[in-house]
């Protein structure tokens, strides 16, 4: 996605500051006046723009424009934005007005990693002993053409796509616990049909593993009595899916495990089908230690639920350090929770918590609702005395709160996207929500 125009808003009189970094760029403010800088390192990311010397160029006060004629911006994240708004509490009206949008109208969200694309011919198989025979000679397009039953895990560790061309055939799991072991970059899996109803707690359809980049799972159909997917990758895209489960509920499970995330992890337009009782999670993050979750960025994009209700989108056990969380344009019927931290000292590993657009709804007997990021723990909890830069608008969510849950300081019952559980956490905190700096005007 490309930005060439954008517009930067404040509400309250007083000036925005940001750093940005790009080639050539022409800023217009509201009194007409232009600042033009070309920066002197073209091909090179550019450098920071400076206006005073110091590194900060002031857009303010209201309605800066800002354009990019001779280079494009290709996220918000070339942006290195370090607002520093005096403003403490917004109200919601205000907060309605500014949103991750982009000037085309799209929410903010890096672009789809490209898959891996085969250099051979297509090898057809419809039976596990092809199958068998296409991997040990590390082919790299692999056809599902038929339904079959495999008796044995297979070792991935070579670039390759496996996918159906047209009908989605189904590979069904045979007196086994794990179907797919990825130890390889540049593997795409694409519009197949994975069945385990194997009840193990360790059940698994696809499982990555190593240090590999560029793994990509799309428009694929998984039908699991525990996991889909297991990663302990640096980053994964999981794009377009759709999740099922195969078992007796209440059995609890949850789709999809990371224990890594220290890169870019793409979860976007999937959809989550909950198994008729209150025990389907969609995502489980956790890892063995903070080095697992340092400097990583989770996306949720337009993630749905189904067969209501579920247990929550995520959890996450593990505490990470300078890692940041994006949920945009997501929607699920619950009992209570969203996204649930759950440890001690969980909330200081955050640099930054977006939140987008995302649509919530309590099922009917619901004790309330836990907040969209709902702070928990299994030990002694205590006094908050950090929170990360909180980002949010335009998420419509339940207004009722739990009882043993309050929202941090000005993250109100309107509006809650931080949230603690009481019994467990005080703070005198005093938290903004920050609108994101990139609105949806022209």
């Amino acid at each position: 996605m490309s930005l060439n125009k954008f517009s930067l808003q404040q509400n309250t009189g007083s000036e925005n500051w940001m750093n940005i970094k790009a080639s050539n760029m022409i800023i217009k403010c509201t009194d007409s006046k232009y600042i033009s800088y070309k920066c002197p390192n073209v091909g090179n990311d550019g450098e920071v723009l400076t206006a005073d010397g110091l590194g900060n160029v002031s857009f303010g006060p209201v309605n800066s424009l800002v354009t990019v004629p001779n280079q494009e911006l290709q996220s918000i994240e070339t942006l290195d934005y370090n607002p520093k708004l005096s403003k403490i509490t917004w109200t919601n009206t205000e907060l309605n007005k500014y949103n991750l949008y982009n000037y085309y109208g799209r929410a903010y969200r890096p672009t789809l990693r490209t898959p891996y694309s085969p250099t051979q011919p297509a090898s057809n198989v419809s039976t596990e002993a092809q199958l068998d025979s296409a991997i040990s000679i590390n082919h790299d397009n692999i056809v599902i053409t038929a339904p079959f039953t495999i008796t044995s895990i297979k070792t991935i560790n070579f670039n390759c796509k496996i996918s159906c061309v047209d009908t989605q055939h189904s590979i069904t799991a045979s007196g086994i616990t794990n179907m797919f072991n990825v130890t390889s970059d540049n593997v795409f899996f694409d519009n197949v049909e994975l069945v385990n109803g194997n009840s193990s707690s360790v059940v698994t359809c696809i499982s990555f593993t190593g240090s590999a980049t560029n793994n990509c799972v799309h428009n694929s159909l998984f039908k699991t009595n525990e996991f889909a997917i297991t990663s302990s990758l640096p980053q994964i895209q999981i794009y377009n899916n759709q999740f099922q489960f195969e078992g007796t509920p209440p059995d609890s499970h949850r789709y999809i495990s990371l224990s890594k995330c220290t890169e870019k992890t793409l979860i976007y337009e999937n959809t989550f089908n909950g198994n008729g009782a209150l025990s389907t999670a969609f995502l489980l993050i956790s890892g063995s230690s903070t080095a697992d979750f340092t400097n990583g960025h989770l996306f949720l994009y337009k993630n749905i639920s189904n067969i209501e209700p579920v247990q929550r989108m995520a959890i996450m056990e593990t505490t990470p350090s300078n890692f940041k969380l994006t949920m945009t344009e997501n929607t699920i019927t619950t009992y209570t929770d969203f996204f649930i931290l759950y440890g001690d000292g969980m909330l200081n590993g955050f640099t930054e918590i977006t939140a987008n657009n995302n649509n919530v709804t309590l099922i009917v007997g619901s004790p309330g609702f836990k907040g969209l990021v709902g702070w928990d723990s299994p030990g002694s909890g205590g006094i908050i005395t950090y929170s990360p830069i909180i980002r949010g608008s335009l998420n419509t969510l339940p207004n009722t709160l739990r009882d043993d849950y309050s929202p941090l300081p000005n993250s109100t019952n309107n509006n809650p996207i931080l949230c603690y559980k009481n019994t467990k956490f005080s703070t005198s905190l005093n938290v903004p929500i920050n609108p994101p700096l990139v609105a949806s005007t022209d």
